[in-house]
């Protein structure tokens, strides 16, 4: 028998406990528990996380053993993958062992990494029974592909080490979904594991548009979801859209829009990566660089540049020459002069304060 104590702290912060017994014949019969306190978790593409709890892991390593415990998630931060993200199913396609040693052999079929299934799937053979609870009452953010939403619950992991079965999920707090600068309120959502260890998304956001009710939905697989835009009464998906951002007709859109209507759906998609507009901003070396469409919707550009920490200078070029400077001068955190000057002349000078509760 073998007594354990370790200590160590992840790389990203908080410390792990290890203590227990290990015992040393084949069955390798366990009695450890393992402490977590603010444990940095993280996948720098999906997820990272501050857990803090407890983990126990009694009986034989080696098959009727049981994984169980409880733990606690702090600020929580999932991503949605440009592009969707490899899945369980995907990340290790099947390979072939050529030339594959008995040792080597043996050591895959203890992990089971073998392909041959355990002689009980309810974790009576070589696999561990899993009972673990985690809970996130709130601040789970959500983000990627212009949704950043809030979310709060709990999922309970059971089944066995081969096939774990998750039950449970995570509600809508509070959220909202961003198109080309427009946000929109969620009003429902959840994010849910049912059987499968990949989440599954359910997120709407209702509107009211000229053409009547309108909705963008955010559903299926957390690896790859899928938006759509419905209306009431019903009209086609580019359509609801370009009443969403546009307040119009799809025929009635200029080129420009067209083209920003294009850029919101790959956006959505997850297949837009670094746009034109985006790669012309860092070139240029701005702060800022935008295409917009002004209310007669005729195209317009608007940079930034901050010409100091405190003085901030935006440029608006319009159609037909029409241009327009405005000076943001930070006298505090709270106040700011701010000053304007456009080619016809006009001008403007005003002191705004703001704070945030």
């Amino acid at each position: 028998m073998a007594a354990l104590d370790l200590r160590g702290r992840p790389e990203g912060g908080g410390s792990v406990t290890l203590t227990g017994n290990l015992g040393l014949g084949p069955s390798r019969i366990a009695n450890l528990g393992m402490a977590l306190e603010g444990a940095v978790l993280r996948d720098p593409n999906r997820y990272q996380t501050r857990a803090s709890g407890s983990l126990s892991l009694t009986g034989p390593l080696f098959g009727g053993g049981t994984l169980g415990g409880r733990l606690v998630l702090a600020e929580s931060e999932l991503r949605l993958a440009r592009g969707g993200a490899a899945t369980s199913d995907t990340l290790l396609p099947a390979l072939a062992h050529v030339g594959e040693s008995a040792a080597a052999r043996a050591t895959r079929a203890r992990a089971g990494m073998d392909g041959i299934a355990g002689p009980d799937p309810n974790g009576n053979g070589r696999f561990m029974r899993v009972d673990l609870t985690i809970e996130a009452p709130q601040r789970v953010f959500l983000r990627g592909r212009g949704l950043d939403a809030e979310l709060g619950g709990a999922v309970r992991l059971q089944g066995t080490t081969r096939a774990v079965i998750p039950s449970g999920g995570f509600n809508l707090i509070r959220g909202r979904i961003e198109v080309l600068g427009k946000r929109f309120d969620l009003t429902e959502g959840n994010l849910s594991l049912e059987g499968r260890f990949v989440p599954r998304l359910s997120l709407v956001a209702a509107t009211r548009t000229n053409a009547g009710e309108a909705r963008v939905e955010v559903t299926g697989s957390a690896a790859k979801p899928e938006v759509h835009f419905r209306s009431s009464p019903e009209l086609p998906e580019e359509e609801v859209l370009a009443q969403l951002l546009f307040g119009r007709n799809l025929s009635s859109l200029s080129p420009i829009q067209t083209a920003q209507l294009a850029s919101a759906i790959a956006q959505l998609a997850g297949a837009a990566g670094e746009g034109v507009v985006s790669r012309l901003r860092r070139e240029a070396g701005l702060d800022d660089l935008d295409l917009i469409t002004e209310d007669d919707g005729a195209a317009a550009v608007r940079a930034g540049k901050y010409l100091s920490e405190n003085v901030y200078a935006d440029i608006l070029i319009g159609a037909e020459g029409r241009s327009e400077v405005t000076l943001n001068l930070d006298l505090s955190p709270a106040l700011t002069a701010r000053g304007r000057a456009g080619a016809d002349g006009s001008t403007g000078l005003g002191l705004f304060f703001e704070r945030d509760y």
